[in-house]
Formats: structure tokens, sequence, C-alpha cells
């Protein structure tokens, strides 16, 4: 399953990235202390992304985005839309901010347009909005 999530990209237009609950939750553990960004462990790849959304305008642009992202234990958490198969062990600690980098598709203006309504347009499609911070 995966959760798809956009954020605005001031003069960009719009970058597209999304969850996969079919990836790891949990970051691999790497010695020392945390850099400032790292790669998100369960974000969908540029391939998932496009075929997931196939209905919309061809003409993105796949790069990444940065995400400032709840975090726990060295973790991002999952969005609550995501649904995973396999229960995960409870994680506990405090809840902090973290940056995390995940594949994207960015899209200029007028073709995020459309790919909103080709979104709203399918069954089951558009049902809720999210809105994060994000950094390119």
């Amino acid at each position: 399953m995966l959760v798809v999530h956009g954020s605005w990209l001031p003069g960009a237009g719009l970058a597209v990235w999304a969850e996969d609950s079919g990836l790891p939750p949990q970051a691999p553990r790497r010695p020392g202390r945390a850099p400032r960004e790292r790669p998100h462990p369960f974000a969908a790849d540029h391939a998932t992304l496009a075929a997931a959304l196939a209905a919309g305008p061809a003409a993105a642009e796949p790069g990444s985005v940065l995400l400032r992202l709840p975090t726990r234990a060295g973790s991002p958490a999952d969005s609550p839309e995501l649904v995973r198969t396999a229960v995960a062990e409870p994680v506990r600690g405090p809840v902090t901010l973290a940056g995390w980098r995940a594949p994207a598709l960015r899209y200029a203006p007028a073709d995020a347009l459309a790919l909103l309504r080709a979104a709203g347009d399918r069954p089951g499609g558009a049902q809720r909005e999210h809105c994060g911070t994000s950094r390119s």
C-alpha cells in the first residue's frame, strides 16, 4: 500500500512522494551522530511512484525532496493512513523532527493541476488532503 504526499515547492511546482507499507519501517542503525538528513527508509522509489500516478501527466521530473518529519528512535513515524500488514514492536522515546530525503516526482505548476485533477477523477482518489513541510 502507498500513501502519496505532495509538497508545494515555491517557484518550482509540486513534489510528490509516497510511503510504501511494504518497506521496513526502521532506518538501518549507523554508529555515531545522526546526519542532518538521511534516506527515508520506507519511501517509494521513482518507478513505484510513477506507476501509482500513471493516470496523471507524464511530464514529471525525478528528483528528491527533503522532509522534516516526526521521528522516534531514529526512524520517521508512519503517517496515520499507512497500513502495515505486519505488526511492529512498539517504539519508545521522545518524538523529534528530523530531516529525511525521499525520492520524488516533480511537476511544473500546470502539470501539477492536471495531476491533481486526474487523481480526483479516480475511484477513491484524492479523498484526503495532507500538508507537510519540505525543502528542496
